[in-house]
């Protein structure tokens, strides 16, 4: 693999010593990270599994990175946190379980009274690179939020929180509900943002590229003009120029690159996000995102 894709360095590194079985980097991945799969499930899926579950789950995300010869481990390259990057896996493995328990956990009662204080989260592991539900979006009201969140879901993603909501107010089983979002919009369903998903990780990936080249030819020119100074100007300054012209070459094509990044922005059909809310008329959906939005420009400029 080319150095230049490496974003991540040192967490790269980390994954070549799992892969030659250093046993001290198996013994920090025990250590570490399966305390992190433990603080990412309990927020992401809070008072729903067990403390067995959790090691189930735990355990099968560790079984996944070893399958095909450490197939998943081989397959890291670096371009976001490992940590990021094993939450897919946990989710992948959360899901399955999930399928699995489907009848004792998705036939689950609601209780309308049931209250969730004093709960302890922890929120130093940001699941899939994604952030907390900002607290703008937490102020909208339920059809509002839920619109919008469902719209941006594969940033915000939808928290169980929301679910168990939206199936007390309809009166639903909570997998009714979390089967339409896994169906639809998980990488291991139909998942109908893959185009969309694609086409980001290539705008991405072109992105970090232009940037390391930006980066490096920065470098070179530092050193050039240093050299130059050394030499009192004797054979560095065509260099230098080529090196200029060359960088400012790459941070226009990383500036058009950037304009059409608004683009790329992923976002679930209307006629998904109201199958999954109940609603038979999209544009009561189309109408609560705008609200959304709207309410929310509000918010943001008050705070300016």
């Amino acid at each position: 693999m080319a150095d230049s894709v490496v974003m991540y360095y040192e967490d790269f590194q980390f994954t070549r010593m799992l892969l030659s079985g250093d046993a001290d980097a198996w013994d920090r991945f025990y250590k570490e990270f399966h305390k992190k799969l433990e603080i990412y499930i309990k927020r992401k899926y809070p008072d729903v599994f067990s403390g067995i579950a959790i090691e189930e789950i735990c355990d099968g995300v560790k079984n996944r990175l070893m399958d095909n010869e450490h197939k998943a481990l081989r397959d890291y390259r670096g371009e976001c946190t490992f940590s990021t990057y094993i939450t897919k896996a946990t989710d992948w493995e959360t899901k399955d379980w999930l399928r699995k328990h489907s009848d004792e956990l998705f036939n689950e009662t609601i209780d309308p009274e049931k209250e969730y204080k004093n709960r302890e989260l922890e929120y130093s592991f940001s699941p899939d690179g994604k952030e907390e539900i900002p607290e703008p979006i937490k102020s909208l009201s339920n059809d509002l939020r839920w619109a919008f969140l469902l719209r941006h879901y594969d940033y915000f993603g939808f928290p169980f929180d929301e679910i168990r909501l939206l199936a007390k107010k309809n009166s639903i089983p909570i997998g009714s509900i979390t089967k339409k979002i896994i169906k639809s919009l998980e990488p291991e369903g139909e998942d109908i943002l893959r185009v969309q998903r694609e086409k980001q990780r290539a705008f991405q990936l072109r992105l970090q590229k232009l940037c390391f080249e930006i980066n490096k030819l920065t470098l070179k020119g530092q050193q050039l003009l240093a050299d130059e100074e050394h030499t009192q100007g004797i054979g560095n300054t065509e260099k230098l120029d080529m090196v200029k012209n060359r960088r400012s070459r790459l941070e226009a094509k990383r500036e058009a690159l950037l304009k059409n990044k608004t683009r790329l922005i992923i976002t679930t059909p209307y006629e998904v996000i109201a199958e999954i809310l109940g609603e038979e008329n999209v544009s009561t959906i189309r109408s609560r995102i705008f609200l959304a939005k709207k309410q929310l420009a509000q918010i943001l400029k008050k705070d300016e």
